[in-house]
């Protein structure tokens, strides 16, 4: 987790927040406004979904003068992807961390409305477990691992730049009247030839750590394997100084969204867009008409083709939706509550990395907050297998986070991974008289899973670009006009009249992609997107309008 340093984006040092106050407060830049569910028309925008995106998007709508805004939530709370804990200490289900802190828009945000930043470790201890002892990566082999690390990143580094010369030379081969030139089109014979997005062709061969940046930058970080994962995401990814919210990341958003119109319970089945305005048509058989739509859904839902547009798609914007499949994240959070702390010296807030014999690597953040916790991290592949292994029990209704009967394999996995980090060494239990034991500790805990693949209105973690569609985020965030599917492919883009908009993490800069950063960032950038509409569409409209003849 700490490449981002080779891109010198990221200051070093760690950032004081000011004291937090007694409570954290919602961000109150304008009137709260209250959803009116039974009101049908007269919207300015239907916004889909009350996640970050939707909700960011909802609040610069109305601080821009535009209040007739509702917003359609398929769920019964608003977050989203953010949730935390409402029992026990605020650990998030969903994402928790502020990546990048000192460039994150929503640093200053959490500051401002009162809470508590607590700086990662991210630098944390790294277990390798050969199956005879479990070894510490540290002097020499460390400094081996740091320079093999740097060395992989630098190719990574290399090909992102490859990929960002070769979009240049397509676009501009696509150009009709495009200047060319030998030179020109030499490089981009050669970058043609050599240039290879996917993150699993530049790991090192032999090297005893290519397990670790496997398991490292593919599913423990984008959430996919190594081979479905673009170069150009994998680089740009704004990390380095990350920081938890100490009230919890779904506690903020939740405090951030408070006082925007929300309807929960709404599932959108139907969005017909035409010159004329929209149409959203909801499961329960309320339609409701705006003027425009936003779309904040997870890529995962538009992928399942859980909303049915008419007219359909084009193709370039279904092109885009399965260019960023939805990668998979899997948290095992172990409250050991007040058993006695085993952890040793392992910092509070600490990334922790564990090679198991079979070369899988799994990762840990040790006493989050402060607190006798330790959180296991499954990614890509592996955590997609073990959620599925619920989907039984599950069925069309996601399951409550405690522990249960179909949770066992990645609970004991983990179990098994804190005993070979954390032999007991004499540590006494609670009588003060026997050795601990540590499996019994973690039986005994509060135990909690995600399972965010099972949720019908996400359906995974977080997006992920595959290999050679990096560019794709930009593409899903192109907003739609009505077109003909008959006479015409794409929708004409130039003087149009733009009714379908599109949101959430997806279409965000690969510099946060997947992030909360990068929902935020969609939804000042929608939001204002739709503000000029309205404001070209209204001068049109008044310059239009007859002058009233002067009275006699």
């Amino acid at each position: 987790m700490t490449w981002a340093a080779l891109l010198l984006l990221v200051p070093a040092g760690c950032v004081t927040t000011p004291a937090s106050p007694a409570a954290p407060r919602a961000l109150l830049s304008h009137p709260p406004a209250v959803a009116d569910c039974e009101k049908t028309t007269g919207y300015d925008a239907i916004i889909v979904g009350a996640g970050f995106s939707g909700l960011t998007a909802s609040k610069e709508l109305r601080r821009g003068g535009r209040g007739n805004i509702l917003i359609l939530e398929a769920t019964d709370r608003i977050g989203g992807r953010a949730s935390t804990l409402k029992k026990g200490p605020p650990i998030d289900l969903g994402g928790a961390w502020i990546h990048g802190v000192t460039i994150n828009p929503l640093t200053p945000l959490a500051d401002a409305m009162g809470f508590k930043r607590i700086t990662t470790q991210l630098d944390g201890p790294i277990y390798l477990d050969d199956g005879k002892q479990v070894t510490l990566l540290e002097g020499a082999r460390a400094k081996e691992y740091e320079l093999e690390e740097d060395a992989f990143y630098q190719r990574l580094l290399v090909s992102s730049l490859f990929q960002l010369g070769l979009k240049e030379c397509r676009d501009t081969t696509s150009m009709p009247k495009a200047p060319r030139n030998a030179e020109h089109d030499v490089m981009c014979q050669y970058l043609e030839k050599m240039a290879n997005d996917q993150v699993s062709h530049y790991l090192p061969k032999d090297s005893a750590f290519r397990y670790l940046f496997e398991g490292n930058i593919g599913p423990l970080e984008s959430a996919v394997e190594t081979s479905q994962n673009s170069t150009v995401d994998a680089v740009a990814f704004e990390a380095g100084d990350d920081d938890l919210i100490q009230e919890g990341m779904g506690n903020f958003i939740e405090a951030f969204g408070a006082e925007e119109p929300v309807c929960l319970n709404s599932p959108v089945a139907k969005i017909t867009y035409s010159d004329d305005g929209v149409v959203v048509e909801v499961k329960n058989g309320k339609r409701y008409q705006a003027r425009t739509a936003l779309v904040t859904v997870s890529i995962g839902v538009l992928q399942a083709r859980k909303i049915q547009f008419e007219p359909p798609l084009p193709p370039s914007k279904q092109e885009a939706i399965d260019g960023l499949p939805m990668g998979n994240m899997q948290k095992v959070i172990i409250d050991f509550k007040d058993q006695p702390d085993f952890m040793g010296d392992t910092l509070p807030n600490s990334w922790v990395l564990y090679q198991a014999p079979d070369n899988s690597v799994m990762a840990f953040v040790i006493r989050p907050l402060g607190k006798n916790i330790a959180i296991g991290f499954y990614g890509g592949e592996q955590a997609k297998t073990y959620e599925r292994q619920c989907a039984s029990a599950a069925g069309d209704r996601p399951l409550p986070p405690e522990r249960q009967p179909c949770d066992e394999e990645p609970v004991q996995r983990a179990k098994a991974a804190l005993a070979r980090m954390y032999p007991s060494n004499g540590i006494t239990g609670a009588q003060g008289t026997a050795p601990l034991d540590i499996s019994q500790a973690v039986d005994k805990a509060d135990i909690y899973l995600t399972r965010w693949s099972l949720e019908p209105w996400v359906l995974g973690a977080y997006s992920a670009a595959l290999p050679g569609a990096w560019d794709k985020r930009e593409k899903l965030g192109v907003p739609l006009c009505s077109y003909q599917p008959a006479t015409q492919t794409e929708p004409p883009q130039e003087g149009c009249t733009r009714r379908l908009y599109f949101g959430g993490e997806a279409t965000a800069r690969p510099m946060y992609n997947g992030s909360f950063a990068g929902a935020h960032e969609a939804g000042l950038r929608t939001a204002r997107e739709i503000l000029r509409t309205f404001e070209e569409e209204d001068h049109a409209a008044a310059s239009k309008t007859p002058t009233a003849a002067a009275k006699p």
